[in-house]
């Protein structure tokens, strides 16, 4: 198994202004599980407010996060499907690297959502393929930020996404991650780049 580079959390490249990002998202979380969460989240509040709401703006279904790292997006996701009450929902989690899954379910077990979240253990490209007969309402792609492994991430679990599903990519104010970006998702016929949802570094596209 090819080993993804993940030296991209070590190095800013290139910081660009968001082209249309909001500075704030309004969510009307009960729980406001980002208030507590955000040293494991590796995102911007406002993004964790916009990961926590996708669950009310999809629905139930499947859900990918690319990226586990310290498990902060699946908790966010997790904390937003219980709150609509999808708790037939699921949510696969991919990561090269699950060291010190200890501590990683400890976060799972405070807000109550382990059973939500299924650690998938690998390349993001192989569970693609794993998962193929399963259908998705949101990927958030926010693994390896190089240019090929983004547009391959895209190209990998776009097709598993349903139709009124969206697709989220992270880091796009780095370099790389916007060059891929705008490679291969905007523009592409069937995809609807949602600017309603750009937060800070966030974009989101809808499949049509």
């Amino acid at each position: 198994m090819t080993v993804e580079d993940r030296s991209h959390r070590d190095v800013e490249l290139n910081p660009r202004s968001h082209p249309k990002g909001a500075s704030d998202y309004d969510n009307s979380s009960k729980s406001a599980p980002w208030s507590t969460i955000r040293k494991n989240a590796l995102l911007g509040m406002a993004e964790q407010k916009l990961i926590n709401d996708i669950p009310r703006l999809v629905g139930p279904g499947n859900f990918a996060n690319l990226g586990h790292a310290r498990g902060g997006s699946a908790v966010l996701l997790g904390v937003g499907i219980l709150e609509q009450g999808h708790t037939d929902s699921k949510i696969y989690s991919v990561d090269i690297n699950f060291d010190g899954m200890k501590k990683k379910n400890e976060l799972m077990d405070k807000y109550g959502v382990r059973g939500l979240i299924q650690p998938c253990k690998g390349s993001t490209t192989e569970f693609a393929a794993e998962l193929k007969g399963l259908e998705f309402v949101f990927t958030f792609i926010d693994a390896d930020h190089t240019y090929n492994s983004v547009v391959r991430d895209f190209e990998a679990w776009s097709p598993l996404i349903k139709k009124g599903g969206l697709v989220a990519f992270h880091d796009t104010h780095q370099e790389f991650s916007h060059q891929a970006v705008s490679a291969c998702v905007v523009g592409l016929q069937g995809w609807k780049e949602r600017e309603d949802l750009h937060v800070q570094t966030i974009r989101v596209f809808e499949k049509v």
